[in-house]
């Protein structure tokens, strides 16, 4: 018999034994080990939680080099961009009880000093949820930040509102995935209140449906449960403090809070307000198109099939969180690593759920290459649309690539031209004339490819 791996061996299935799903257990196993024993990622929970059978979490490599255990339903995670639905959540809460509505403009959440953007169509609450408010990803007073490492912890309410007169603002009609917008939006549903954005958060959504390890400050006891945070490259990372704009990414939670959420969306439970009961099905409803032939909920990505996702990343930590209303299954993936590769972790343990085969993990495997060969690559690269210069340099016998306003990252060969990263799923290509020397790298990402050029 073969030994065991390590993420076989580290294991830990958080579930009675009356509520397991006979062999779930070991084809999630078979999921997470590439990743795990691969070193793609630190340490990994898999959470799954169906309209019938109790929650099942299990838990897989190990939290840190000197702590050997496994994560499991009580480890506390950043839980980055899937904050994003919960603030969604609000948005449909506060609408349900009147207290606000959709078509509400920005502009009038705000104090009467702060100018907007010029903008084709007004900024509502809604453009804000769907991204569709012409607001870029992040905004442009962000860098350079004091800490590249922990980009937001310096943005006030002051630098956001000086933000907004300048944004360089895309047509309306257009999706762009947007921090700062819900950072707004969740700004704007805690000034309405006027309170806080986090004990708004936890007395409307997460104190009703019983999820007691959802939140933004850490408490004694949830810091002593804290994953440590860990690079796409397994070094040590920092926690991230999100600032002024903590809707768009500043929660921590646990896989039994977020399937006890999730299970909400599937199934309302009992008790709970008529708002936000209503709430839970207004959030899944599509509102907008949105990349790669999906569209947009509130804050949740529907693709063709039905199924609701959205996933998150901080400098250390990855979330991802897939529902599918019509076989009543949920499914989540907390990952203490920077890895976007944990995605697949999560759309496999789907489909064992639905009782389907996952498809076998597609990762790549690292070459070694001379430094003369890496020297070659190094160099300035000016990136399209007014883009700044990606910075290439070697680092011993590694590759590193440093793109504006953004930390250095390494990047591996898998031939001697082909480079892929850990943090993505991006892949590049050097290119060469017909002497041999390099003239660009060729990016592709999330379905798009562009040239950089030397």
């Amino acid at each position: 018999m073969p030994p065991m791996s390590r993420a076989l061996a580290l294991l830990a299935l958080l579930t009675l034994p009356a509520a397991a799903v006979p062999g779930e257990a070991d084809k999630i196993r078979a999921l997470a080990a590439p990743y795990v024993d691969g070193g793609w990622v630190r340490s990994v929970v898999v959470g799954v939680v169906d309209k019938t059978g109790a929650p099942r979490v299990y838990g897989f490599g190990e939290l840190s080099g000197t702590d050997k255990r496994a994560p499991d339903g009580r480890t506390v995670f950043e839980i980055a961009s899937v904050t994003k639905t919960f603030t969604a959540l609000l948005l449909a809460e506060m609408s349900e009880r009147g207290e606000l509505k959709f078509e509400d403009t920005l502009e009038a959440f705000l104090p009467a000093e702060v100018k907007l953007p010029d903008t084709d169509k007004q900024i509502t609450l809604e453009r804000l949820a769907t991204h569709h408010s012409g607001l870029p990803r992040l905004p442009h007073n962000l860098f350079p930040a004091p800490d590249p490492n922990d980009p937001y912890a310096a943005y006030t309410v002051g630098k956001l509102y000086a933000f907004l007169p300048a944004a360089r603002v895309h047509p309306t009609e257009k999706f762009v995935y947007s921090n700062v917008a819900y950072g707004l939006l969740g700004h704007a549903l805690a000034r309405r209140a006027k309170t806080d954005y986090e004990p708004l958060l936890i007395d409307r959504v997460c104190k009703p449906l019983g999820m007691n390890e959802t939140t933004i400050k850490l408490d004694a006891g949830l810091r002593a449960r804290l994953a440590p945070p860990f690079d796409a490259d397994l070094e040590p990372d920092h926690e991230w403090d999100l600032g002024a704009i903590p809707a768009g990414g500043a929660l921590h939670s646990t896989a039994g809070d977020l399937l006890r959420y999730l299970r909400a969306h599937l199934e309302s439970p009992a008790g709970v307000p008529k708002s936000l009961a209503a709430a839970l099905g207004v959030v899944q409803q599509p509102r907008d198109t949105a990349d790669h032939d999906l569209q947009i909920c509130l804050a949740w990505h529907r693709a063709k099939d039905g199924r609701l996702v959205h996933n998150g990343q901080t400098g250390g930590y990855h979330s991802y969180v897939v529902l599918d209303p019509k076989a009543g299954i949920g499914v989540v993936v907390l990952a203490n690593t920077a890895t976007m590769r944990a995605d697949a972790i999560g759309d496999g343990a789907l489909r064992v759920a639905r009782g389907l085969a996952p498809a076998k993990p597609n990762l790549p495997v690292a070459i070694a290459l001379p430094a003369a060969t890496l020297d070659k690559y190094a160099g300035k690269y000016k990136l399209p649309e007014n883009g700044g210069s990606l910075l290439v340099v070697r680092d011993e016998d590694r590759l590193l690539t440093r793109a504006p306003n953004q930390p250095a990252r390494r990047i591996y060969p898998r031939t001697e031209t082909e480079f892929f990263a850990k943090a993505t799923s991006a892949t590049g290509t050097f290119e060469m004339d017909d002497a041999g020397k390099v003239t660009a790298l060729r990016i592709t990402q999330d379905g798009k490819t562009y040239r950089a050029t030397r």
